[in-house]
């Protein structure tokens, strides 16, 4: 275990759309700090990464915790930035900050008082190592250039994710596929429209012969990919957007380039031969003391150990099976996103996969690159 990810609160002062406090239901409250004692003692890692669905500032102990992480090793902390007094002494006990900036557009920083966390960032980044972490979606994909460009000026890292969606209205925001790109490419090989591609599918379920045929050669060049005709179909719309936020993060790593920064982008299509888990040697403690494997498990899915109750050993002797699994991820775990049979699976309602893998990560949009964790 090189990394543990701690939720010191869930509690928040803003109420972004996107957050997964709108469609789950998470408690407020803070991390006690005999739990958060006791994962620093039962858990020597290399790193803490202190964030999860709450701002951390507002956690009356803040500034105590990081005390007593420090001296255990290095801190990182995201902060959504409005807590401006109370930033410049935490700035002073961690290693390296983060701050969740979308844009830095003043009509879309959510009604905050823009020009002092901006001030804020720009001038506590002479002293500390800062990261800028951007949530990209059709609302703001046009604005991100310019928060590059902002961000390199001031040697200010960059790190953008893929929304991620939790409902349909979500999902129409989003510029990626979670179909393979290769998949997507061939078959625009053979399929010039999207009308070409409804009669396919049409011809396909019908059994044309014709139909069968041009799915068979498809299928020739794929590779050994899968393919889910019905979800290209569907998603036909959205090639072209994917494609021009390809073109776009592209321009943004030239950026980071330039000005010598770090810019680290999300995908816009998935992969299925190529996945990995960012949280391979990691794990996630909630505000309330649970364990989970990572942040995308926390609050959807069993979980293992509550520190309430049992000590962090217990967690043990699941997570090194999990994470065994996980160093295979493509050869362990299905990805969902191909499959033309996902429509109609039975196993995602009960939290599995087609494999037996309960939980899952086969439709886990970080392991594909979608989304992105700053760890």
């Amino acid at each position: 275990m090189k990394k543990i990810q701690i939720e010191v609160t869930s509690l928040c002062n803003l109420n972004c759309t996107y957050c997964l406090k709108k469609y789950q239901e998470i408690i407020p409250e803070h991390l006690s700090p005999k739990n958060f004692e006791k994962i620093l003692e039962q858990y020597p890692v290399q790193e803490f990464v202190l964030y999860g669905f709450g701002e951390p500032l507002l956690h009356p102990q803040i500034e105590d915790l990081l005390d007593m992480t420090k001296a255990k090793g290095k801190v990182f902390l995201l902060t959504n930035g409005t807590l401006t007094s109370k930033i410049k002494t935490v700035a002073q006990k961690v290693d390296s900050l983060g701050f969740s900036v979308d844009s830095i557009s003043k009509s879309k920083f959510r009604g905050l008082v823009f020009q002092e966390i901006l001030n804020t960032i720009e001038k506590l980044a002479e002293t500390v190592p800062v990261k800028l972490s951007t949530v990209l979606s059709t609302e703001n994909v046009n604005d991100f250039l310019s928060l590059v460009t902002w961000a390199g000026e001031r040697g200010i890292d960059v790190s953008a994710s893929n929304l991620v969606p939790y409902d349909s209205f979500m999902a129409e925001a989003t510029l990626y596929l979670e179909l393979s790109e290769k998949t997507v490419d061939v078959c625009q090989k053979f399929l010039k429209t999207f009308q070409e591609a409804k009669e396919l599918f049409q011809g396909i379920t019908s059994l044309s012969p014709q139909a069968k045929k041009i799915y068979q050669e498809i299928l020739d060049h794929l590779d050994g990919y899968h393919l889910n005709l019905e979800a290209l179909v569907k998603g036909w719309a959205k090639i072209a957007r994917a494609k021009k936020a390809k073109n776009l993060l592209e321009k943004a790593r030239e950026l980071g380039d330039k000005f010598n920064i770090s810019v680290e982008l999300p995908q816009v299509f998935a992969d299925e031969k190529k996945r990995f888990c960012p949280f391979e040697e990691a794990l996630f403690v909630r505000a309330d003391g649970q364990i989970a494997p990572c942040a995308e498990l926390a609050y959807k899915h069993p979980l293992f150990v509550n520190l309430r109750q049992k000590e962090v050993q217990e967690y043990t002797g699941f997570s090194k099976v999990f994470n065994l699994k996980k160093k295979n991820i493509v050869g362990n775990y299905p990805w969902c996103g191909d499959c033309q049979l996902v429509d109609g699976c039975w196993f995602l309602e009960e939290g599995m996969d087609c494999y037996g893998n309960q939980p899952s990560c086969s439709e886990c949009l970080y392991s594909a690159g979608l989304a992105r964790c700053i760890l």
